[in-house]
């Protein structure tokens, strides 16, 4: 460094009881240290060394964001983190008056620091603890020569730590040098991936931390409009520090990739960040980040900042001040909403080994979170959709109770009517629990504008356009959802559902294909493409993908429930009662949305042998089975398992009336196809008791509506239970 650039790097200033130090970057107040954010100690340098002389917000913004498009508000919010940290309020400012339409003005007396003063300084000690810089401990003792060596290894991770971060800020100093860029550096990506972050902790229980300072960093990031940010269910499976970062970005189809650490001792955190260019590899930023648990909201703020800066990337009013919000201001709530998040995922996902009591648990510190801050708005909205989810899927809730969900979102909005997780779990609630779709739609494109990249909410659309009836249009939104979350094998597995329920087969298959490349460790999709080749009346060729499961998997029985209907319309009894031997109490039926006693499936097993006592004594079984359920109001479908039942034991009045009962309850929807699984399954009662006439009739209405999920022309070809009315059918409009 030449003596000049010395000499720069050396300027100390003097104010008040203020001193700062250019070179560390520091303020202190009576040699106390006040923590400050880059942007904010920069605009403080600015004005100081122009004190006295008025600053226009033009030339400040130029000064703080040169060659980059940021908007005012920035420039305000940093402002006001300044007034607060030098205790700078009311109408008479001490340090920076405001010239109104002008700019900003320092009008206290600034003395540069000479040189014994500066030594003085540069003496004293930080009001950062030493542990928060290195996340060592204050002081160390040496060590006795009979001390435990678990305090050895601690003590020698401890340096290890101070060595990482000294290592990140020489890092980070020379990826600031001219020399360390490349000419890639300079171009404007707008696209990124933010990739899990490593949880660098000494105890791997922190994990939840890690992934939660990741998600809070991607949400901030993603509701800038000029910035496309990949959900994370778009980057799970990527390691945290790929060796080969073009590879990954060209994977994820963006331009740049944000790469970071974490580690946390009690509540000391240390946290790495780059931001690299995925063309070429260049380090577009990097920073260091030493706080306590309470600093870590500053950090996301700064960061995202940072990275909006690096990108030469627009950022409006509106958005800089939703960066700049923190979720809460207690840091303990913050740690108890991270760890429900950590929770609340595994259930989402199916990877939760009791999903009822990781529910239960998410739950408890989700309220926990709230009870701290009341005014946690996002706490409020992640509650309701942890709610809503355990309502719609019977995860631990009472499944005919949704208030819970209901409350929680209405306090949610209440406190921020814009937040878009909120309008994400409105969205469920009306979705869910008031069958209102086109007010599901609604809140689902306000959530979008929120997170306008996040392909979860582009599904969500989709399922609320699917049962609107415009399959078009939701058609194209599954497509956005995959396109947006490449790797995400949940969306392309929905498109197909959508296309098969069109009797689109082959195009079904080929989105169950683009589903297990996504994510080929998810054998939900190697299952779903095996019913749609069941729906297309192809059995064997569904037994044949469904070899490629492993046999532990089994989606609560809906594998067995698949092989079982393949093995049944093949005649072969042998291997439908192997299929039986070992299956769970309850399966999900192949043809309804709904479970059902395997003792019925054994009844339908002991009918292909002959035997009609051993089948009699299984209906009797499914029935007793069932019958708790019928008090569900919430779950009419099991009316229509009754009806089978019943058509099994021969009562011809009773299965009528409890296949017709269910389809008042749940009419079908010529539009969206709701409801077809009950006029189905009446259809079949109605072959199994004798009344073709009225099943063919259902059965041509049902060939006419997007049912393909539950019946197509070559299933019934296909299919024994259809061998009384194929003619009958064959005769009229067949589709």
């Amino acid at each position: 460094m030449t003596q000049k650039a010395d000499a720069e790097c050396d300027r100390r200033y003097a104010f008040g009881p203020f001193q700062m130090d250019v070179a560390e970057r520091r303020l202190c107040r009576d040699g106390e240290e006040l923590p400050l954010t880059r942007k904010a100690f920069d605009l403080l340098l600015a004005l100081v060394e122009g004190a006295g002389r008025l600053r226009s917000r033009e030339a400040l913004i130029e000064t703080l964001w040169p060659d980059t498009i940021v908007e005012e508000h920035s420039l305000t919010w940093n402002i006001s983190t300044l007034r607060k940290a030098l205790g700078d309020a009311g109408d008479t400012p001490r340090y920076i008056e405001t010239v109104r339409g002008h700019g900003y003005r320092f009008i206290a007396d600034v003395q540069a620091v000479e040189d014994a003063a500066a030594q003085q300084f540069a003496a004293r000690p930080s009001a950062m603890p030493r542990e928060e810089t290195s996340l060592a401990e204050p002081s160390v003792e040496p060590v006795a020569a009979g001390e435990p060596g678990r305090h050895r290894a601690r003590r020698r991770w401890i340096a290890s730590v101070a060595l990482l971060a000294v290592l990140a800020l020489a890092g980070f100093l020379f990826l600031r040098s001219p020399a360390s860029r490349s000419d890639g550096a300079a171009v404007r990506p707008h696209s990124i991936a933010v990739l899990p972050f490593d949880n660098m902790s000494p105890d791997p229980a922190n994990a939840y931390f890690a992934g939660g300072i990741q998600e809070i960093i991607l949400t901030r990031l993603a509701g800038i409009g000029d910035l496309r940010v990949l959900s994370r269910a778009a980057t799970r499976r990527f390691e945290s520090h790929p060796a080969d970062v073009g590879k990954v970005a060209a994977q994820l189809g963006v331009d740049s990739v944000l790469v970071g650490s974490v580690q946390r001792i009690d509540d000391r955190v240390l946290i790495n960040v780059q931001l690299v260019d995925g063309r070429n590899g260049a380090h577009l930023w990097a920073q260091s980040y030493p706080r306590t648990l309470q600093g870590v909201f500053e950090v996301e703020t700064e960061v995202a900042e940072n990275v909006v800066e690096a990108l030469k990337a627009t950022l409006l009013p509106s958005e800089a001040a939703r960066v700049a919000r923190a979720p809460t201001k207690d840091e303990h709530a913050y740690d108890d909403f991270l760890k429900a998040e950590f929770l609340a995922a595994q259930v989402w996902r199916e990877k939760a080994q009791d999903p009822i009591a990781t529910t239960a648990e998410a739950r408890a510190l989700y309220r926990r979170a709230i009870e701290r801050d009341s005014r946690f708005a996002l706490a409020w909205a992640r509650l309701a959709y942890l709610d809503i989810h355990a309502y719609a899927y019977r995860v631990g809730i009472a499944p005919y109770r949704f208030d819970t969900a209901e409350q929680a979102v209405a306090k949610a909005l209440e406190l921020d009517p814009d937040l878009p997780q909120a309008r994400l779990a409105q969205g469920y609630v009306l979705y869910y629990g008031r069958n209102d779709f086109e007010g599901a739609l609604g809140a689902f494109q306000r959530a979008r504008r929120g997170m306008p990249e996040d392909g979860e909410i582009d599904a969500a659309i989709a399922n609320a356009q699917r049962h609107l009836g415009r399959w078009n249009e939701s058609i194209a939104s599954y497509e956005r959802a995959a396109a947006l979350d490449p790797h995400d094998s949940r969306w392309p597995m929905q498109l197909g559902d959508a296309l098969a329920s069109l009797r689109r087969y082959d195009d079904a298959l080929r989105a169950y294909d683009r589903a297990q490349a996504a994510d080929p460790g998810d054998h939900a999709a190697t299952f779903y493409k095996s019913t749609a080749l069941l729906y297309a009346g192809r059995p064997r060729e569904a037994l044949q993908v469904l070899d490629d499961v492993p046999a532990d998997f089994d989606l609560g029985g809906a594998v067995v429930s698949i092989r079982f209907e393949a093995q049944r319309m093949l005649g072969d009894t042998k291997a439908a009662f192997a299929t039986l031997e070992h299956a769970p109490e309850w399966v999900e039926s192949a043809y309804l949305p709904a479970k059902v006693p395997v003792s019925l499936l054994q009844a339908q097993a002991w009918e292909m042998t002959g035997d009609l006592s051993r089948a009699r004594a299984a209906y009797e079984a499914a029935r007793a089975a069932i019958q708790p359920n019928l008090k569900n109001p919430a779950m009419p479908i099991f009316f229509s398992v009754l009806g089978l039942v019943e058509a099994g034991l021969g009562n011809r009045d009773a299965a009528l009336a409890a296949g017709r009962h269910s389809l008042q309850r749940t009419p079908v929807d010529r539009g969206s196809g709701d409801g077809t699984t009950r006029l189905f399954s009446l259809a079949l009662i109605e072959i199994r008791v004798g009344e073709p006439e009225a099943a063919v009739a259902h059965l041509r209405d049902l060939l006419s509506l997007p049912a393909g999920r539950v019946i197509s022309a070559p299933l019934i070809e296909t299919d024994p239970w259809y061998a009384d009315v194929r003619a009958a059918l064959r005769a009229g409009p067949v589709q």
